[in-house]
């Protein structure tokens, strides 16, 4: 199959575009920065995937040389996984300015996968957009990026084409090549003899192993669902945190302590998760192993 694939330099992205080559796909990958420009955790995801893939540099969606890459090649599947983020967890994330690039061109981009023999779209949604997932006693979107993803979806869903839009929703994924966030900050607090604070701790919410998600991925992109919404650990962020402690407490041999802070009474759901239950085949251990690997290679002692 022919993928056209937005996104691929995104913690996500990276992992389902390894899982698709690995299935001997044919992907096209687009990035909108030159190579050398791409620094950090980015660069080392793109240097993982870029000898099996067809990278397009320097290209946005919607914009002229995506058009000129949509009319010069045949294209089965569109995955339209990119988001606007820079500063996605921020008061200063610009959801205007997101919705704009998430949407740019979408009419003339759709009539040219139509015109081109596209047989379906698949479109990465979130948890947060609180559509088609489980949301209890509070409101999703409750912040501006979930605002701006719900509003992308909308935009798609309401479109006017003949190929199938199909939806891919994510709750909070983790694993290897992930930016900072709740694991990540557990372990850095850890290794530098921290005690991390949980602001939220009775909230549930949905982390996914990185393996799990790339099952899920894999087995949508074959199939006919128009929505897939898959789940893994849902359970509060107190015992989330417990869980990590444990396996890296013994990995590392550092002492694991935790703040529980009282659980802000704010517009955030106290339930928000995915409703497909993952039961694919995965190596656990494996997993947390690797994991583990990973974060003693990126990370010494500061």
């Amino acid at each position: 199959m022919n993928i056209l694939f937005t996104g691929a330099s995104s913690f996500t992205g990276m992992h389902f575009v390894k899982s698709l080559v690995a299935q001997r796909h044919n992907l096209i990958c687009i990035f909108t920065q030159s190579k050398d420009s791409y620094t950090g955790i980015r660069r080392a995801r793109i240097q993982e995937i870029l000898p099996k893939i067809r990278p397009i540099w320097n290209t946005r969606f919607g914009d002229a040389t995506f058009l000129t890459v949509l009319n010069n090649h045949r294209i089965d599947t569109y995955t339209h996984h990119m988001a606007w983020t820079k500063g996605y967890n921020t008061t200063t994330y610009d959801k205007d300015r997101a919705i704009q690039n998430n949407t740019h061109q979408l009419s003339a981009v759709l009539q040219s996968l139509e015109r081109n023999g596209c047989r379906q779209v698949l479109l990465t949604g979130s948890v947060f957009e609180g559509k088609d997932v489980d949301c209890r006693q509070g409101t999703a979107p409750f912040e501006a990026h979930g605002e701006a993803k719900k509003e992308t979806t909308m935009r798609f869903l309401t479109a006017q084409t003949s190929i199938p839009i199909r939806r891919f929703i994510i709750p909070n994924p983790f694993g290897t090549f992930d930016q900072q966030r709740f694991v990540e900050y557990l372990h850095l607090s850890w290794l530098n003899n921290r005690t991390p604070h949980l602001l939220y701790p009775d909230n549930i919410r949905d982390n996914i192993p990185i393996p799990l998600l790339q099952n899920a991925y894999l087995r949508f992109v074959h199939n006919r669902d128009l929505v897939l919404a898959p789940s893994g650990f849902i359970e509060s962020n107190a015992s989330f945190a417990h869980r990590i402690a444990k396996v890296f407490a013994k990995h590392f041999g550092y002492s694991t302590p935790l703040h529980i802070d009282t659980n802000k009474d704010d517009n955030q759901p106290l339930w928000l998760s995915n409703t497909d239950t993952e039961t694919s085949s995965w190596d656990e251990e494996l997993f947390w192993r690797t994991l583990c690997h990973h974060y003693e290679q990126r990370f010494v002692l500061s």
